[in-house]
């Protein structure tokens, strides 16, 4: 897995040949130390200021999955083959070297209202599903990859904007030729396939995004500058994580096909479950 333990930042103020000042910064990474981090960083920044002088078009900001995501590393578990980080806006990732995950989304119209969470708080009816629903046709489209070998076996888990799929029957290779044809065949989201590629990574958010619950996201970005920005991330975390115990970040539905889980899938998959609140009746998030 590509998950870098160090990450530093150079800033780049320069002119380009019109005599327009441009002022960024670019991010390097190393698993050896923050000074081995420093050092890529400054030879970036110097590299990224003459081609600005001479120039040349630029990207603003790298696209997604180009480069490994800038995450905290929380906890690391060799013995499993998994590492858990905090993105972004807060949540926990599970990055798992071996066990796939199938990241399925349907078109949002809006993203989860706070009304909406807390209307599912006093009521957990499920909803029909109507056999021409993109979530029927998803799980149709599983089924027949399934059927293909009584090997193979997956379990599927709503989300709240689509559904998560984790394949049990073995392990896949994140990268490899096989894993890219399955994640294409399932309608797997794009960027997500991109990602495994980069981080040679399978992913999977364990908690809930805090904006679904009421909060603010994390505010402040990993790596954390000095004492202050630690203290704001560790008053924000606490009340974070309070309210992690009445919310799910996905939902059991069903399993399909070989009932028998990889060695290897089995502990995984009980850390997800309890993680997710898979198996509560508790509103997605």
């Amino acid at each position: 897995m590509d998950i870098p333990k160090y990450w530093a930042e150079s800033e780049v103020d320069a002119f380009d040949p019109v005599g327009k000042r441009v002022v960024t910064s670019v991010w390097r990474w190393s698993d050896e130390s923050e000074e081995v981090a420093q050092s890529k960083s400054d030879q970036a920044a110097k590299e990224l200021k003459v081609r600005i002088e001479q120039g040349e078009p630029l990207q603003h900001k790298y696209s997604y999955g180009h480069y490994p995501v800038r995450e905290e590393i929380i906890s690391t578990h060799d013995e499993l083959s998994y590492i858990i980080t905090r993105n972004l806006y807060g949540s926990f990732i599970l990055n798992t070297q071996n066990v796939m995950f199938v990241d399925i989304d349907f078109e949002q119209k809006t993203d989860v209202s706070l009304f909406k969470g807390l209307k599912g708080l006093f009521s957990r009816k499920k909803k029909a599903v109507r056999e021409d629903s993109p979530e029927t046709q998803a799980i149709n489209q599983l089924k027949r990859w399934i059927n293909e070998d009584d090997k193979r076996g997956a379990t599927v888990y709503r989300t709240y904007g689509g559904l998560r799929y984790m394949i049990t029957h073995q392990i896949f290779e994140p990268s490899g030729k096989e894993t890219e044809q399955i994640l294409e065949l399932l309608g797997c989201d794009p960027s997500y396939r991109v990602l495994c590629k980069v981080q040679n990574s399978f992913r999977a958010r364990l908690t809930p995004k805090p904006w679904r619950f009421g909060m603010d996201r994390i505010p402040v970005r990993y790596p954390y500058r000095n004492e202050n920005e630690k203290d704001s991330l560790a008053k924000w975390d606490v009340l974070y994580k309070e309210k992690l115990e009445k919310w799910s970040t996905c939902e059991y539905v069903l399993a399909i096909g070989n009932k028998v889980v990889h060695p290897q899938v089995v502990p995984v998959q009980k850390m997800h479950d309890r993680a997710t609140n898979a198996h509560e009746k508790f509103p997605l998030a």
